[in-house]
């Protein structure tokens, strides 16, 4: 079996920009103050969310690219298929099709993921929180949970569609 093709960071970056077009955005590299974590020929791409104040984030290394939003990452492959599936996230993120999760637990951050739905449906969150504990290996999460519930946040790219509620002790299954 071949090994998939890779992308230089330079052709995501342009495949990038062509797809934040019309958005504020920056694009950074070592050479400038506060990206030194970045090796030469790496990237990083800040676009302005016009809706709020979080900005979405793109780091584009030479192996990977990381996506970040709040409390969210995801890592995608440097090959054309990873680059795919990095910019049907962006495209459903902006189009207002997916949002993230965050819960918390007191002041300890829990996990934050993706769901691909254009609506809050808080019974399917809940179940949808449970399982991705369970598949983490992190039982002990959904133990905590269920005794002492838990804050939920979700966050749309348009932050007045941001909507927060509790998980009250014993909701999860």
């Amino acid at each position: 079996m071949s090994k998939p093709e890779k992308m230089k960071p330079g052709d995501r970056l342009g495949e990038l920009m062509d797809f934040f077009d019309g958005y504020d955005t920056a694009v950074y590299t070592c050479e400038d103050d506060g990206y030194d974590y970045l090796e030469n020929g790496e990237y990083c791409v800040e676009t302005d969310n016009p809706h709020g104040e979080d900005h979405l984030i793109i780091d584009i290394y030479r192996d990977e690219s990381t996506l970040w939003y709040g409390d969210w990452s995801a890592q995608y492959q440097n090959t054309p298929k990873g680059m795919l599936h990095m910019k049907e996230d962006i495209g459903a993120f902006l189009d207002g099709r997916m949002y993230i999760a965050v819960v918390t637990e007191g002041d300890a951050w829990v996990c934050s993921i993706t769901v691909g739905s254009g609506r809050v449906e808080k019974g399917a969150l809940i179940r949808r929180i449970s399982e991705y504990l369970k598949s983490a290996g992190v039982e002990e999460w959904v133990k905590r949970i269920r005794a002492d519930g838990a804050e939920v946040t979700c966050l749309w790219w348009d932050e007045d569609r941001n909507d927060h509620f509790r998980i009250r002790p014993g909701e999860m299954a």
